[in-house]
This record gives C-alpha cells, sequence and structure tokens, in this order.
C-alpha cells in the first residue's frame, strides 16, 4: 500500500479539531479498505469530522461515529 501521498499529508498538517474533510467517493482519499479505517481512526482522534458523498458515510452523526 502506498501511503507516500503528499497532498493527503499537507491536508492532514492543515486540518485542526472541529474541521471536516469532505470526497465524493472515499477512493479519492484511500488506498484500501484498512487505510481508510486508520485515517478515519485518526481522524475522530484529531476531532475531524469525515464525510464520503457518494457511500453517505457521515461522521458528524452518532450513527456513524
Amino acid at each position: 500500500m502506498k501511503k507516500d501521498r503528499p497532498q493527503l499529508n499537507e491536508l492532514l498538517k492543515y486540518t485542526r479539531p472541529g474541521d471536516e474533510i469532505v470526497v465524493f467517493k472515499h477512493d479519492r482519499i484511500r488506498r484500501s479498505l484498512m487505510y481508510l479505517e486508520e485515517l478515519v481512526e485518526d481522524f475522530n482522534v484529531r476531532e475531524i469530522e469525515f464525510i464520503s458523498l457518494h457511500e453517505k458515510i457521515d461522521t458528524t452523526t452518532a450513527m456513524e461515529k
């Protein structure tokens, strides 16, 4: 799995607690489902919300957390 993703790394450096990361499809941010799970876990720890419009994933709701 390729984790060297400069633009994603820049995004992650820029985000702060309370920010939301919104993507159209989750395949735009992940290389594998396991990596997506790692990202979402990191977002939760950092209090960053994740929304994927196509898959209807929204960690801003209690149901998705």
